[in-house]
């Protein structure tokens, strides 16, 4: 797939937007582990629409350091690529995460029972009804 720079700019105003629907608190984190995608870019600028700064997680990360980058950096959202690096969050010690997004899988895995778990499609919908100018209001802050 070929990406344009309006399609990158209308995902991360959705990011933006779902971010803001979960009353995500300006200067938090986006936690953002996974292989260079247009998703990562979009966690990353979505993130900082939404005033919010993005830290990258190292895949190669044990669970030890992804709870210490998670945790010290203050992360609302925690972006993954695979159901794999999502085991490595210790979910229940993460109650300031309002939502784990994993954007290269079809479906979670059975074990996420915590309803904080969203794939991209569904997380990239939570914002559909906050209009353009609320983001563009906190971008320019």
């Amino acid at each position: 797939m070929i990406w344009t720079w309006e399609q990158y700019r209308v995902d991360a105003m959705k990011f933006a937007k779902a971010c803001h629907q979960l009353q995500v608190k300006d200067r938090s984190a986006v936690a953002i582990m996974g292989f260079n995608s247009p998703e990562w870019v979009i966690s990353f600028i979505g993130g900082c629409l939404n005033n919010m700064i993005g830290t990258g997680i190292y895949i190669t990360n044990a669970p030890e350091a992804v709870f210490y980058q998670a945790d010290h950096s203050e992360a609302e959202i925690v972006c993954v690529e695979t159901n794999e690096m999502l085991t490595r969050f210790d979910i229940a010690k993460l109650p300031r995460v309002k939502a784990f997004v994993v954007w290269g899988e079809k479906a979670l895995s059975q074990d996420n029972k915590d309803g904080r778990i969203y794939l991209w499609a569904d997380f990239m919908k939570l914002g559909n009804q906050v209009k353009d100018p609320v983001i563009i209001d906190k971008a320019l802050r």
